[in-house]
C-alpha cells in the first residue's frame, strides 16, 4: 500500500466513524436529549478532535488524524519529486 492509498483509506475510515458518531447523536436526541449536550462537550468532542475536527467541538488538538494525513500526503509528494 502506498502512502496515497493509506491516506485515502484512513480518510474513508474516519468518515465511517463520523457516520457512527452521528447515529449516536441521533439516539441521544431521541431518548436522552439532556445528555446530548454533555456528550457533545465531552466524549463526542474528543472523538471529533482526534479525527478531523469536523464539528469543531473541542477546538484544536495537539495532533489529530488530519495532521497525520497531511504529513503522509506531503511525504508522498516529496517521494514523487525524487
Amino acid at each position: 500500500m502506498t502512502r496515497k492509498e493509506a491516506v485515502k483509506e484512513l480518510r474513508a475510515l474516519a468518515y465511517e466513524i463520523y457516520e457512527k458518531l452521528e447515529e449516536m447523536e441521533d439516539i441521544l436526541k431521541e431518548v436522552a436529549p439532556e445528555e446530548l449536550k454533555k456528550a457533545e462537550a465531552n466524549w463526542m468532542a474528543h472523538i471529533d478532535g482526534a479525527l478531523l475536527n469536523l464539528k469543531g467541538w473541542a477546538g484544536v488538538s495537539l495532533m489529530n488524524l488530519g495532521d497525520t494525513l497531511t504529513t503522509l500526503e506531503e511525504e508522498e509528494e516529496e517521494e514523487e519529486e525524487e
